[in-house]
């Protein structure tokens, strides 16, 4: 199970009937798969446990995370770092600038 496998679950778990109030929430200005907190919680503590016994940042998937139109991506990405926050370093500052000023 890696965290790819999390990106697929989040595509097949969208709701184009919650998509619509979610966007409306957030004044359009992000596209929404229509995919809950409490629903994107579950989903998370099926791969976040298993991501942290690597104790290695995943760039790439955080990356992929923040390029994907959809705002649930933003979150996934957001939440995964919560979760690694003991692996962080100094060096990844410049790294977290980025995604404060990017989709912010």
């Amino acid at each position: 199970m890696s965290l790819t496998d999390l990106l697929v679950e989040l595509e097949a778990a969208k709701d184009s009937k919650k998509a619509g109030p979610m966007e409306a929430y957030m004044r359009h200005q992000f596209f929404f798969l229509g995919i809950a907190a409490p629903e994107r919680n579950a989903l998370y503590k099926k791969y976040f446990p298993e991501a942290e016994k690597t104790k290695i940042i995943d760039w790439d998937f955080v990356d992929t995370c923040w390029e994907k139109e959809s705002r649930e991506y933003q979150y996934v990405a957001a939440n995964y770092l919560k979760a690694m926050q003991s692996y962080l370093t100094e060096n990844d500052l410049p790294k977290l600038e980025r995604l404060v000023v990017t989709k912010s």
